[in-house]
């Protein structure tokens, strides 16, 4: 592709999932090291204060992707609905050519993420035990493993899913972008990678290969089911609790390492100027700082909905950091704006590329952050970040809780009972958005809240295997 004074300007999208917000190094010195991803905040827009709209990956790039949120339309079970206006569909009406390439399949074609795309791939691993070095022994490892028959005896004794990872690495989900955006383009074209790498089960790409590398990992799923039974508020205790932090650590290393070359890649192009790179999370990740592990139970708090988010606009190289909080249902407003297409009025929100030179001048939003649906957290909840205060309320206790962030960042002393008017202030703002479109479902006869999710698996046992090895299934 040549560059002409009117040709419209390329997108790429990267998203990584369960990816919180403070392990970027830039956004926290005593978090990982990651030195790709600082140099590459350094040179565009930094929002160390950016908020995902939902607790789990469905909602949550339903949000991201169309700018509604999960509850609107009937919620965001099984396909999304068609009235949602999604970003790859705007973006290809306008003449974009379209890529997708997926590692999680609920934000894949089973929940109607490939509209708009030309191109789109679920990426699905091949089930391998590569924690074996022998070939023989490497296929039994692999028919125990995705055994149904193995799985069952297994949990009746306690012990949980044998150790396989249940998706495709970050080095190979680059590759593939890569031989996409190596092909010849006519058009201007928008690339979406979505990443699982930090997800749960945490592996490290260097504790693979001794014994007791591979007995600790089987631990660490029999540990987890326990933590399952009980709704993630399981302690495993502390010596493997730290190893899952540390764990989760080494993995946003890991992933800062291959979206090194990735960005490496993009700079060398001859279209490197007229390229949009935006990055961001789907949602944050709970390592027990309320008491709860992962995100199938999402508490809502900062660690479960503050995610990275980077956006460096085409010619640029200047570092900015907005540290005003910002919301996921802003993005792809953001997207449509840096390219100068009209975002559609179904649209919630709205661009934040005035932030960066105004911010003064725009009014602050609340910011919503939802839960439901998850095969493992089926009750509705909702979280309101604003004005320097964090609101939560909890579906599962009929309750309310209210955090003043600015004298308790870490939200650990709950005043809601103490100040009566801003408590209300907050009910009203929960009691307008749940009017948008969840208040009309909730007085249905309509099962949308049941403990089953619906995917379209097409019938292929490797997508059974990495829905139920990532928690979606039992």
């Amino acid at each position: 592709m040549h560059d002409t004074p009117n040709q419209k300007q390329n997108i790429i999208l990267v998203t990584v999932d369960c990816w919180r917000g403070d392990h970027v190094g830039i956004n926290n010195p005593t978090g990982p090291k990651t030195p790709h991803l600082d140099r590459f905040a350094k040179q565009g827009i930094n929002f160390p204060n950016a908020y995902t709209c939902g607790g789990w990956t469905k909602i949550a790039m339903t949000a991201l992707m169309s700018s509604t949120y999960g509850s609107m339309y009937g919620f965001a079970q099984g396909k999304m609905s068609d009235q949602r206006p999604l970003l790859a569909e705007i973006l290809q009406a306008q003449g974009y050519e379209t890529a997708g390439f997926t590692t999680n399949p609920v934000c894949g074609t089973g929940g109607g993420f490939q509209r708009g795309f030309e191109t789109f791939r679920d990426l699905r691993p091949g089930l391998k035990g590569k924690l074996l070095r022998y070939p023989r022994l490497d296929r039994i490892y692999t028919r125990l493993a995705t055994s149904a028959k193995v799985r069952r005896a297994l949990a009746q004794v306690g012990i949980g899913y044998l150790p396989i990872n249940p998706t495709l690495l970050a080095d190979d989900v680059v590759q593939i972008g890569l031989d996409w955006l190596n092909q010849e383009h006519d058009q201007p074209y928008f690339l979406w990678l979505h990443f699982m790498d930090l997800h749960w089960p945490y592996f490290s790409a260097d504790r693979r290969n001794t014994r007791k590398d591979r007995e600790e990992i089987w631990q660490d799923r029999t540990a987890w089911q326990k933590v399952r039974k009980q709704r993630g508020k399981g302690y495993p205790g502390d010596s493997r609790a730290e190893r899952w932090r540390q764990l989760y650590k080494e993995e946003a290393e890991g992933l800062d390492t291959s979206l090194g070359v990735l960005f490496d890649a993009i700079d060398a192009r001859a279209d490197r100027d007229n390229t949009n790179v935006i990055l961001s999370g789907d949602h944050g990740e709970e390592l027990y700082e309320h008491g709860s592990w992962a995100h199938s139970w999402n508490q809502l708090h900062k660690e479960g909905t503050n995610v990275p988010l980077i956006i460096r606009p085409a010619k640029s190289r200047s570092a900015q950091s907005i540290e005003r909080p910002v919301s996921h249902i802003d993005l792809a407003p953001t997207i449509l704006d840096m390219v100068n297409v009209p975002k559609p009025d179904l649209m919630e929100g709205d661009s934040l590329l005035p932030l960066a030179s105004s911010a003064a001048d725009i009014m602050e939003k609340p910011i919503y952050s939802e839960m439901f649906g998850h095969h493992n957290s089926y009750i509705y909840r909702l979280s309101i970040t604003y004005q320097g205060h964090k609101y939560i309320y909890d579906g599962d206790r009929d309750t309310c809780y209210l955090f003043d962030l600015k004298q308790d960042p870490d939200a650990l002393k709950d005043i809601y009972s103490h100040d009566h008017d801003l408590s209300l202030s907050f009910d009203k703002l929960r009691l307008s958005h749940v009017s948008k479109g969840l208040i009309t479902v909730l007085k249905s006869d309509a099962p949308i809240l049941g403990g089953d999710i619906s995917y379209d698996l097409d019938a292929d046992p490797k997508v059974v295997a990495q829905l139920r090895a990532l928690g979606y299934l039992d």
